[in-house]
């Protein structure tokens, strides 16, 4: 019997004027034990010195270098894909990293693990700039009996290379709510799977967390049209869906709107989680952050 070859898998990170913050992510991919995968770069034509240093690295694993006009986020990541060879994608952005050196392996196996899923889902650690960890975003994958969502933390999705593609990517005219809209419209065509295993952590301050209102009003573009095709959602509770989202609103009920979409409905903690099981994976200088700290407030 002939045996089938294991998924082949693409980390995609997109980078501009972030050199620290790469490097950052680079540390995180070096430390794997399995460094069987694509690294796909695309630098939004940096002018720190991003793009000269990649070229003076000497990578244990694949990699796939662009540099591109600035034209956004997704514009960027969609540009990634078209070169990438995985079979699988996992987005890494610039600062973000993965939690251990056996982040990929353990990856690897979820995807073999859960074919013929197209997308699956993984927590996420929010960390702070500082170094705390400010959450965590459990996948969860709900329906209504007419749609599924996929409500994932962006950075815990491993997608289908061809179920992206088969999807047309990230929509660009969404600059900031992209990554949302993307995993709806992939879990309404391909099978989707949840899992439990903790693989990358997120450090906020990223576009999307920096502008809300704008984030915000995108998200309203292609979850409120869905959400009013919900034959148990009355007239009465779509308007004040749609006002809680367009109408000016102190911080604190900005703030809390955009945890209840940004994060997938997840409840915000109220104090600092316990770090001991991932603290050890984190980079130097997160790390000593941490340590350095006894509390935090965002």
């Amino acid at each position: 019997m002939t045996q089938l070859s294991a998924p082949s898998l693409s980390i995609v990170t997109v980078v501009r004027n972030d050199r620290a913050g790469l490097a950052r992510t680079l540390r995180s991919l070096q430390g794997q034990a399995d460094l069987d995968f694509e690294w796909v770069v695309v630098d939004g034509q940096s002018t720190d010195g991003t793009w000269e240093s990649l070229h003076d690295l000497q990578l244990p694993f694949r990699s796939r270098l662009l540099s591109s006009p600035p034209k956004g986020i997704y514009d960027a990541m969609n540009r990634a894909v078209q070169v990438a060879s995985g079979d699988w994608l996992w987005f890494i952005n610039a600062g973000d990293f993965l939690l251990g050196p056996d982040a990929v392996r353990m990856a690897k196996q979820l995807i073999e693990g859960n074919l013929p899923a197209g997308l699956i889902g993984t927590p996420v650690e929010v960390v702070t700039a500082a170094g705390f960890l400010y959450d965590v975003v459990m996948p969860r994958l709900r329906e209504d009996g007419q749609r599924r969502y996929a409500e994932f933390h962006h950075q815990g999705a491993l997608t289908s290379a061809h179920a992206f593609r088969l999807v047309n990517g990230f929509d660009v005219n969404l600059s900031l709510a992209a990554d949302g809209d993307l995993l709806d419209r992939m879990a309404a065509l391909v099978p989707v799977e949840v899992a439990n295993d903790r693989l990358v952590a997120f450090v906020l301050g990223g576009a999307s967390s920096r502008r809300i209102r704008w984030t915000l009003q995108q998200i309203r573009q292609y979850r409120v049209p869905a959400a009013d095709e919900r034959s148990d959602m009355s007239v009465a509770v779509r308007q004040r869906f749609r006002d809680l989202l367009m109408a000016p609103a102190p911080r604190p009920l900005r703030m809390a709107v955009t945890r209840f979409f940004l994060r997938r409905e997840q409840r915000v903690l109220a104090s600092l989680r316990d770090t001991s099981s991932s603290i050890a994976h984190w980079p130097d200088h997160v790390r000593d952050a941490h340590s350095g700290h006894r509390s935090c407030c965002l």
